[in-house]
Parts: structure tokens; sequence; C-alpha cells
């Protein structure tokens, strides 16, 4: 299965293991924002692709990088101190190997993102 074309200002969305990871991009930078479907812990945060080691091109290139280590599973989550580190890793022609790391505060969940929390999980079943 073939990842689809993003749309600009479009909201990925996928479910990793316990994960919920949702995704958009805007002009300046990619929002990412994790749940976690049975702690409610939530983390979420806007990255500017400069800040990304070692990453050079345009914001949507690389929105389109994310989301397709996304949809292919290819990253892994790590908590330490309220921060979510979220290593993200994938392959280009079985040569090149491409490696990056984004970073994500704990947001602490009230009603509303137990809301949202159950909306995703509805979204996820359809």
């Amino acid at each position: 299965m073939e990842l689809e074309p993003l749309k600009p200002m479009s909201i990925q969305s996928y479910q990793i293991n316990n994960l919920y990871v949702m995704c958009s991009c805007t002009e300046r930078a990619i929002y990412m924002k994790i749940m976690d479907k049975f702690t409610h812990t939530c983390y979420e945060g806007n990255t500017d692709p400069k800040e990304i080691r070692g990453l050079v091109g345009t914001i949507s290139d690389i929105y389109r990088l994310i989301n397709k280590c996304l949809y292919e599973e290819t990253v892994e989550f790590s908590v330490n101190n309220g921060i979510m580190k979220c290593g993200f890793e994938t392959c280009f022609e079985s040569i090149f190997t491409l490696k990056f790391d984004i970073l994500l505060r704990e947001k602490i969940l009230g009603q509303d993102g137990e809301v949202s929390l159950k909306i995703f999980d509805l979204e996820q079943q359809l």
C-alpha cells in the first residue's frame, strides 16, 4: 500500500502501538500531538524544520518524510522527565539511512483533551 500525497494544511493521524499520533503542517512549523490511549498522557509541540539536525529541505518535504516514517511505523518513542523523544529512521533505496529526532513536551490533559481522545478513537474505528 502506497502513502497518498499530502494535501497542504492537512492533518494526518496514526495509531502506533498504544499511541495516537496526529501531525499537521503550516507554512512555518510542523505540529505533532501524541497521546497514550491508556494513561491519557499527552505530548505536543511545534517543530521548526531548521531545528532538526541533518535535514535540509522544504517544510513540505520534511513533513512528508515524518509522515512516511509514521506510516511505516519506523519511529521509536521514549520519555524522560516529561519530554518525549521521537526517533525517526528511514531508508532510501536500501543505500542511505536517515535518522533524526523530534522532542515534544508533556501537556496536562483536561476534560477537553479527553473528549479529543474519544473523537480520535472514533475516527480510527471508521
